[in-house]
């Protein structure tokens, strides 16, 4: 009688197909938040820009603020209302479309070490209602995020 053995290949071939299937078993599901991640990231950086708009400015009689209306913001002079462009656009209003924007406050100034006048709580909101929050210091500056 012969017996049954499996060649290498066949070997090589289960443990390949097993790997493909491993990987996309154990790989993470489509993140549903990439949306409201990405809104929370932006605001970040369109944040950490007006900080650092404020600490090149030595005027402190001119500084930058952040201003929130109806779900969205924009980026100002304290001393006028000359806006100021954020980067990569020529738009200085920012709406983040299927995302909502509120703040504990209507307006913020950054003074020219880059600390708010207040502290600022940022609730951004998706469409499925799922929401993240940052958080800035206004004695360091310093923004937190609740992911």
């Amino acid at each position: 009688m012969r017996k049954i053995k499996f060649t290498l290949i066949e070997l090589i071939s289960v443990i390949v197909i097993l790997a493909i299937l491993a990987v996309f078993v154990s790989a993470n599901p489509v993140n549903d938040n990439a949306d409201l991640r990405f809104a929370v990231k932006l605001i970040r950086a369109d944040i950490r820009f007006i900080q650092s708009l404020s600490l090149s400015n030595d005027n402190n009689s001119d500084l930058y603020q952040i201003n929130f209306v109806n779900g969205e913001y924009s980026l100002t002079r304290a001393s006028s209302v000359n806006t100021v462009p954020f980067p990569g656009t020529e738009s200085t209003t920012r709406t983040i479309s299927g995302i909502a924007i509120s703040a504990n406050t209507d307006s913020i100034v950054f003074s020219t070490f880059g600390a708010p006048d207040t502290d600022l709580l940022i609730t951004v909101t998706d469409r499925d209602g799922n929401s993240e929050t940052l958080t800035i210091d206004n004695v360091t500056g310093s923004i937190t995020e609740s992911l």
